[in-house]
């Protein structure tokens, strides 16, 4: 069960796919492992292969950062992680993700308060009004504040 935005990331992750070096192939499969929502035993163990190949971890950590997928990055190798216990760089880049992930998940916390106000405005004001996209959307749909990182601006519907 994979949601339109892990789709769409997905399939441009894909694209670098065939254009990459081993280490790079390695780097883009383990993300593409990570943006499955639901993971069996034998994808488990295919991915801990692939760290075990060599990944480009500064090449993971761009396209990543890209994308803004830390959110979704850090929780799929955080699963891994138990997996990973012998292999020091891949825990020296959990690591660093981690901060990327908790970076992205405040920011998104602080934008959905602060659009929370306004709504909250809007509604006093008796004017309806529909975020777009952003944080209230992506909770309300993916029951997740910032499964792809966060824009700086909202977007939001206001009735004329």
């Amino acid at each position: 069960d994979i949601s339109v935005e892990r789709r769409f990331l997905l399939a441009k992750i894909r694209s670098k796919f065939f254009k990459a070096s081993a280490k790079r192939h390695n780097a883009i499969e383990l993300l593409l492992h990570c943006m499955q929502r639901v993971t069996t035993e034998s994808s488990r163990r295919k991915a801990v292969i692939v760290v075990e190949e060599g990944v480009d971890w500064e090449y993971l950590f761009e396209l990543i950062r890209q994308e803004r997928a830390a959110v979704l990055a850090y929780q799929g190798l955080k699963a891994l992680e138990p997996f990973l216990l012998d292999n020091h760089q891949a825990r020296l880049f959990i690591s660093k993700l981690r901060e990327a992930y908790c970076h992205t998940v405040s920011k998104a916390f602080l934008q959905q308060r602060v659009t929370g106000q306004f709504l909250k405005l809007f509604s006093d004001a008796g004017i309806p009004v529909i975020p777009l996209k952003g944080t209230q959307l992506s909770a309300h749909l993916y029951r997740e504040v910032a499964p792809r990182g966060i824009s700086v601006d909202v977007d939001l519907l206001v009735k004329e």
